[in-house]
């Protein structure tokens, strides 16, 4: 035991907590309150963190638990029972603990005045979009433009831009309304109209036409 922790735990407990408390909390735990309010050692020598109400507590089911008939039990085991009870534990109960882990709080700090806590922030890596996880799509109109979601595994019909479809030149065409239910995807037939052409045609048909031979 150190001595300097020891008078640490006294003012701290004398302070914090009236006699009355005190007597029901000291009839309740197993562990004197010097080893619950000192912070337990860091295998990795780091300074460790303040111990809240579940640890001490856990940390007091688990003496009892080796003063009982399972002295042996495994760490997982513990973990798994002194979870379970905790939830069930009354209000009471959960108080004592309470009051033991703002105890807990001061003595660290008296310990370790410097303490700062610094979560571990795992560095994550994001990788610049790049015109290989990008794909451009082309619709039969000839837009481009590019897909939200480079990788969706839905089926898209629309034509990818490394397979264009060949674009077809219109010459002679005369479109109207009706040319708008004819699929893009298919071009449309176009041929000149030459007087060799029309010589092989029916004089009666030309002249539907007001074509003269």
């Amino acid at each position: 035991m150190n001595l300097n922790y020891y008078l640490i735990v006294e003012k701290v407990v004398s302070t914090l907590i009236d006699e009355p408390t005190l007597i029901r909390i000291e009839k309740y735990i197993t562990l004197s309150l010097y080893d619950l309010l000192i912070p337990t050692e860091n295998i990795s020598g780091k300074v460790p963190r303040p111990q809240n109400s579940y640890i001490i507590y856990r940390r007091n089911y688990q003496a009892r638990l080796a003063l009982s008939d399972e002295p042996n039990a495994t760490l997982n085991k513990i973990s798994k029972i002194t979870s379970s009870n905790w939830k069930n534990e009354s209000l009471d109960i959960k108080k004592i603990f309470d009051i033991l882990a703002e105890c807990a709080k001061k003595v660290h700090k008296c310990i370790f005045p410097n303490y700062v806590y610094n979560p571990k922030r795992h560095a994550t890596i994001k990788s610049p979009m790049t015109s290989k996880n990008k794909i451009f799509w082309q619709d039969p109109l000839g837009t481009q433009f590019l897909s939200k979601q480079s990788f969706r595994t839905t089926r898209d019909y629309r034509t990818p831009l490394s397979s264009p479809s060949p674009q077809y030149p219109l010459t002679n065409q005369v479109q109207d309304s009706s040319s708008s239910s004819l699929s893009l995807s298919k071009p449309l037939l176009t041929f000149e109209i030459s007087q060799d052409l029309l010589k092989s045609f029916d004089k009666d048909i030309c002249k539907k036409f007001d074509i003269n031979l």
